[in-house]
């Protein structure tokens, strides 16, 4: 991955024989777009403890789908000052979270964050756009 430094753009699908992410990704500092789709055995974003995504400085929209076993977000995800767009489907372990408490131990790692969206919903500070409405009548 040193050699792709100016990748704009990477999709990883299907990636079904690790747990982590490589550690490598911090050298992709112009990526801009990463969806990380279908993943069963990813368990953390972090590649062997390695704190490595936060060198994504220019990184505007990630996508997270189907990722049964990823339960968190990483505390990294506070230095991802330029993501725009956070979306989040099929996410079993957090999506669960999300419904029963609306994110309470992980909205501080991405309430800098414009757009969010879980399993198509787009959230409003911190809440989701069901509960804003039943909230308001």
């Amino acid at each position: 991955m040193q050699t792709l430094t100016a990748l704009r753009v990477l999709h990883i699908e299907s990636f079904s024989s690790s747990e982590t992410l490589t550690p490598s990704m911090k050298q992709l500092r112009s990526l801009e777009f990463l969806r990380i789709w279908d993943c069963e055995k990813l368990k953390s974003l972090d590649g062997n403890g390695e704190q490595h995504i936060p060198g994504l400085r220019n990184l505007r929209v990630l996508q997270l789908i189907q990722l049964p076993k990823l339960e968190a977000f990483p505390e990294w995800m506070r230095s991802l000052i330029s993501l725009d767009a956070l979306c989040i489907e099929e996410f079993p372990q957090l999506t669960e979270r999300w419904k029963q408490t609306i994110g309470e131990e992980d909205w501080y790692k991405i309430s800098h964050v414009s757009n969010i969206y879980i399993d198509g919903r787009k959230l409003i500070q911190g809440i989701s756009n069901q509960a804003h409405d039943e909230a308001s009548h």
